[in-house]
C-alpha cells in the first residue's frame, strides 16, 4: 500500500501580497508600520516553510494509518 501522508500532500498557502493597512486597522491602532508587519511576515513564513518540509514522524504515520483502517472498517460496516 502506498503512503498517503507526506509532506508533499500538506497544503501550503500562497503568500499573498501585503496591502498598506487601512486606517482603523489592527495595525493602525497598534502602531506597527507596515514594512515592520511584513518582514515579521516574512520572517515567520521562512520559519513555517523549513517546519513544513520537514518529514512526518513515523508516530504520526502509524496513528494516520490507525485511523484510517478504524474508518474503513466502520464504513464496511454500514454498508
Amino acid at each position: 500500500m502506498a503512503e498517503r501522508y507526506t509532506t508533499k500532500s500538506l497544503k501550503v498557502l500562497p503568500v499573498i501580497p501585503q496591502a498598506k493597512p487601512q486606517e482603523g486597522s489592527s495595525a493602525v491602532r497598534s502602531g506597527i508600520d507596515a514594512e515592520v508587519q511584513a518582514h515579521i511576515g516574512r520572517q515567520l513564513r521562512a520559519v513555517y516553510d523549513d517546519v513544513a518540509n520537514e518529514p512526518i514522524p513515523d508516530r504520526f504515520l502509524r496513528l494516520l494509518r490507525e485511523l484510517d483502517k478504524k474508518r474503513d472498517a466502520a464504513r464496511d460496516d454500514i454498508i
